[in-house]
């Protein structure tokens, strides 16, 4: 008997699994989805059975050293063989996202192989949990905890998972927190303890473990980039793979948002489900600012800083602007000269304010940087809002409005100002339904996602090499489908199927670009 075995080692593109002889006395132990040790060149490596077969005819075959004891449910595994056909990824890519390296000292506990999934059970239908503060949350959450079965909590941030943790331990439950991945052995303990504990909490990698009995998945703030952002290479998104993930589980889905993603929001719809709470919005007020500002801020802001005793926060939304630096320090000369008597820091680019800085300070100049801090404000206002409405780029208003929501949610007042105030956009802000219904209508005509198919080539450096090979991609691309985004390092593709030019591309150029597919496709 052999085995096909994808090694816990980043491969080419163009290799996918090694053939390895089962020795007589493992051929009771090795299935798919079995972990073992087998001879890699000089060295031994960690491998998962991808499958076993007869015959083999690759030359000089190796035999597996060891089975090590542990075996991926089959649910798992059906999920990592989809997750790699769709985004043509070899198993060895996404393999350490299911399993981490074991350490060279463990202890071999066998872990069960038996899932109490039924075939005919039904997956529930997915609900989303519109919020607008952290109140909601400690509402909606706990009924959620309540009933048998796994319940995995995933955080996008290090201020959600403080804020989760500090709620499950009001609640009093038990939970499993998953260390970061760098801790390694107590990652791999966490890994093992996590098939059968009752509630976890991680971030989105934990998605990809061998639970036993998952039953419900909860994502919080699911609208947050990092959830496709955080990993470079490869590039995941979340709402491509979470749909599926809650199939193989049968597991009910929740997710809590802020404002759900277009693309979300649509498939959501398409799985029918239960829109449990719209946000009130309460607090954000626009105000017009045409014909008078001084670097983007006008007289009446001015006159609400110097009136608010609390702290206050200058949100510079960078989203199209390319010279926010300079902005961000022209602010800061123009505030410290009108209120001398105030303390202003900046925390956005490479002008990060100390955490002692922030704490203390009466006014903080900020970018999106701010939100990995645990902050609160008095009054915000947010500057440079019209620049994402101009910017040629269809998620550019879905990401002004999170960024609108989500600063709310740390402030108790908002001001946007605005020079557009007749703009669609603003008209739609608190009517999130409006809001979905435009935007969808707007992408539908133009053809962007999640209405086509598109491909985003990105050079994975800024290096002439990484450079010269988006520039070849381009000429393999048949005519009438280019489109270039942001200059010569990134490659926008519009089209419906190119699956066989997909692969053709990865296995030329996989060490210079990085592929993003975008989301869920509607016909």
């Amino acid at each position: 008997m052999y085995a096909e075995i994808a090694p816990l080692r980043r491969l080419p593109a163009s290799l996918d699994f090694f053939d390895y002889e089962i020795p007589t006395h493992l051929s009771s132990q090795i299935r798919r989805g079995s972990l073992v040790t087998i001879p890699f060149k000089n060295q031994s490596l960690t491998g998962l059975v991808l499958k076993t077969k007869k015959h083999s005819s690759a030359p000089k075959i190796k035999s597996i050293s060891a089975g090590l004891g542990y075996t991926i449910p089959p649910e798992q595994m059906e999920f990592l063989s989809w997750l790699g056909n769709y985004y043509h990824y070899p198993a060895s890519l996404l393999l350490p996202f299911f399993i981490p390296e074991p350490p060279k000292r463990r202890l071999i506990t066998p872990l069960p192989t038996t899932n109490t999934i039924s075939k005919h059970q039904e997956t529930p239908t997915p609900r989303w949990l519109i919020y607008d503060q952290w109140k909601t949350v400690k509402t909606l959450l706990p009924p959620l905890l309540q009933d048998s079965g796994q319940t995995l909590i995933i955080y996008p941030d290090q201020v959600n998972q403080r804020k989760l943790k500090k709620i499950l331990l009001d609640l009093r439950v038990s939970f499993l927190d998953i260390p970061k991945r760098v801790q390694k052995n107590a990652y791999w303990q966490a890994w093992l303890q996590a098939q059968n504990e009752k509630i976890i909490l991680g971030n989105w990698q934990s998605l990809f473990w061998p639970y036993q009995k998952l039953r419900r998945i909860i994502v919080m703030e699911a609208d947050n980039p990092l959830y496709h952002r955080a990993e470079q290479n490869p590039r995941l998104h979340l709402n491509d793979y979470l749909w599926k993930l809650a199939e193989r589980h049968k597991a009910a889905l929740h997710l809590f948002s802020l404002t759900p993603p277009i693309h979300m929001m649509l498939r959501s719809l398409s799985e029918k489900a239960i829109i449990s709470q719209a946000v009130t919005a309460s607090g954000i007020t626009l105000r017009d600012t045409s014909g008078q500002n001084k670097f983007g801020l006008s007289d009446q802001s001015l006159r609400d800083i110097h009136q608010t005793t609390n702290k206050t926060l200058i949100f510079q939304n960078f989203l199209g602007s390319g010279s926010g630096h300079k902005l961000i320090h022209s602010l800061q000369a123009l505030l410290n000269h009108e209120f001398p008597e105030k303390s202003v820091v900046t925390y956005g680019g490479e002008a990060l304010a100390s955490s002692r800085e922030l704490k203390t300070a009466d006014v903080i100049i900020a970018t999106s940087k701010i939100f990995l801090t645990p902050l609160n404000f008095a009054l915000t206002i947010m500057l440079g809002a019209d620049a994402s409405l101009a910017r040629p780029d269809y998620l550019a208003t879905e990401e002004l409005r999170r960024h609108i929501f989500k600063l709310k949610l740390c402030s108790q007042d908002v001001i946007i100002e605005t020079a557009t105030i007749e703009h669609p956009f603003w008209q739609t802000l608190t009517k999130y339904k409006e809001f979905y219904q435009l935007e969808s209508l707007w992408r539908k005509k133009f053809h962007y996602p999640p209405f086509s198919q598109t491909y985003k080539f990105i050079a994975r450096s800024n290096s002439a090499g990484d450079q010269t090979a988006i520039h070849e991609i381009k000429k393999l691309l048949p005519d009438g489908i280019r489109q270039t985004a942001q200059g010569k390092s990134q490659l926008l593709v519009k089209h419906e199927i190119l699956d066989t030019l997909i692969d053709k591309i990865l296995q030329k150029y996989h060490n210079q670009i990085l592929i993003e597919k975008n989301p869920y496709y509607f016909q």
